[in-house]
């Protein structure tokens, strides 16, 4: 019998549908993970085996055969340990099959089969809502990020056994309701407000004209008269930010790994101030593991630069390239895992710096 789940993959800042196929025949007792899986997701056999035998249901002693489809995408990220797990359920008739084909699971287990909050399960989620799928279970921490995609239903869950138990038509699990998926106002900046400032009127004009037109800015003076005070109390004379806005900035948090229970999501205009001693890859994004860069974690709001005639060479270079040809993070061609990769990422900041 095979069983097919479905889930998603980060591919940079966006995701990709990835249907986990599972095949279980007799044979020598092997578990193999094909279709281009990185270690972390490999490591997952064991975590897999554990938690379903602690919560209670029956590892098959057999030849267990995971492909993930499309095979030429890599796959990375421990939230690929759910659908695997309900592909061997599904398989081994301990589950009903039948319900879990319209759905998309992600979520990592624990070995006594807790599910844990995963890392960019925003873009993932929105890429299986555009494609059609309409219900998802995801773990019960990050049910308030996963709250702003609109048109899927949304089951969070703490246990593989509550997922079990639901598919079995035993204990339904709680779908997530209209009021938990509303914004909160967004109100006043919590950061420096611009009020707070007396004198440098001339300044302040430049920067409410800057802002207001999402400008560069450029600060000269000497020591201690208030150039870092002024920036940083720019994004408080920023509009607030729209739906669309805020989706778009929380996908990029959440792919950072920058989102916690507490931070779910990013409703403030991001004020990102690099040390000038950052590298270009810490600057405009990229890695073995590609992440975003400062200038990508900045969209929306305000990239602030301090003591430029100490910034290296390089960053200025990449700045300047960058700034020039909008090619943001993922930027280039970046080779990674033995896999060509390119995409691009154009976001929209009010750059600030003073030297």
């Amino acid at each position: 019998m095979l069983s097919v789940v479905s889930t998603a993959a980060l591919h940079g800042l966006d995701a990709v549908a990835v249907n986990v196929e599972t095949d279980i025949t007799n044979g020598l007792p092997v578990f193999h993970i094909v279709g281009l899986a990185d270690i972390g997701v490999k490591e997952a056999r064991e975590r897999i085996r554990s938690a379903v035998v602690n919560s209670g249901c029956r590892m098959p002693t057999a030849r267990i055969i995971i492909n993930m489809s499309p095979a030429d995408v890599r796959k990375r990220g421990t939230h690929l340990d759910l659908p695997m797990a309900m592909g061997i359920l599904a398989d081994t008739g301990q589950i009903l099959a039948e319900e879990t084909q319209s759905c998309v699971f992600i979520g990592e287990l624990s070995l006594d089969g807790t599910i844990r909050r995963v890392n960019g399960i925003l873009p993932m989620l929105l890429q299986m809502a555009r494609l059609g799928f309409r219900r998802a279970v995801i773990p019960q921490g990050n049910r308030r990020e996963a709250g702003l995609v609109r048109g899927i239903d949304l089951y969070p869950a703490s246990h593989l056994r509550e997922v079990i138990d639901h598919f079995n038509l035993a204990a339904p699990l709680p779908r997530i309701g209209r009021d938990e998926r509303q914004l909160p106002d967004g109100g006043k900046p919590g950061g420096p407000d611009f009020v707070d400032v007396r004198g440098q009127e001339y300044a302040k004009r430049a920067i409410v004209i800057a802002a207001a037109g999402g400008h560069g800015l450029l600060m000269t003076g000497s020591p201690s008269t208030g150039k870092t005070m002024l920036a940083e109390r720019i994004p408080s004379i920023l509009p607030g930010m729209s739906y669309e806005e805020v989706l778009e900035v929380t996908r990029i948090y959440s792919v950072a790994g920058l989102l916690d229970e507490n931070l779910p999501y990013i409703t403030e205009r991001p004020f990102r101030r690099p040390h000038h001693s950052i590298t270009p890859a810490g600057l405009v994004g990229g890695g073995a593991v590609p992440v975003p860069g400062e200038i990508t974690l900045a969209d929306k709001g305000v990239l602030f630069t301090a003591e430029l005639p100490f910034s290296s060479s390089s960053e200025i270079k990449e700045s300047k390239e960058t700034a020039e040809t909008r090619d943001f993070w993922p930027s280039g061609k970046i080779h990674f895992g033995g896999d060509w990769w390119r995409g691009r990422y154009w976001p929209e900041i009010c750059a600030t710096g003073w030297g």
